[in-house]
């Protein structure tokens, strides 16, 4: 809701800041300023990234997952707090980065009783486990993860440099977007490839 105002520290945000949320015929104006203060320095550091990974305008949510269980979870975890903090401060998705992220979002997902290191291991275990459940159940394979990850961290990258007026940033078809093809109406599936 607010994650454009939510990457400029306090000290970039000098005035009164306010956004608005809407229900049917009743809107609400909120300050940022008192939001930030609740929710702390280090949890407001890594709001964007968060809202970005778990869905918003841009990009899209992890199946199933919601942002209640992918909240709790961050809260919990030191390591995903550091990872996320930092995660879209750079252009380019670095593999470590790409797999400390990767570990957050396995973490939302049963825990299986052998211990995993992909999502494509997740993946399979979740399947091999599931009775009669839908396939919309079982978590992205890393591939799919993998650009899910580069456009979030594109997206928090945008709102990270919000206060700056004009921003060089790359194609977002080198983030994990895919090209549409405008003869054929098709995507370019050779640009979807990690």
């Amino acid at each position: 809701m607010f994650s454009s105002c939510a990457y400029p520290t306090s000290l970039e945000l000098d005035a009164e800041s306010y956004g608005f949320a809407q229900e049917s015929a009743t809107i609400r104006y909120i300050s940022v300023h008192s939001i930030q203060q609740s929710l702390g320095e280090r949890m407001w550091q890594y709001l964007s990234a968060f809202h970005a990974l778990t869905g918003c305008d841009s990009t899209s949510s992890i199946s199933r997952r919601g942002k209640k269980k992918p909240w709790i979870t961050l809260k919990r975890s030191a390591d995903h707090q550091t990872t996320l903090s930092v995660f879209g401060q750079q252009q380019d998705l670095d593999e470590t980065m790409a797999n400390k992220t990767e570990a957050f979002i396995r973490d939302l997902y049963p825990k299986p009783r052998n211990s995993t290191s992909t999502m494509d291991e997740l993946r399979y275990l979740m399947f091999c486990q599931q009775q009669k459940r839908k396939n919309e159940v079982l978590p992205p394979t890393s591939d799919n993860l993998r650009q899910h990850l580069k456009r979030a961290s594109y997206q928090t990258l945008i709102w990270r440099s919000s206060l700056v007026a004009m921003q060089d940033l790359q194609s977002p078809e080198d983030h994990g977007e895919r090209r549409w093809l405008s003869k054929t109406g098709l995507y370019d599936e050779g640009s979807c490839s990690t």
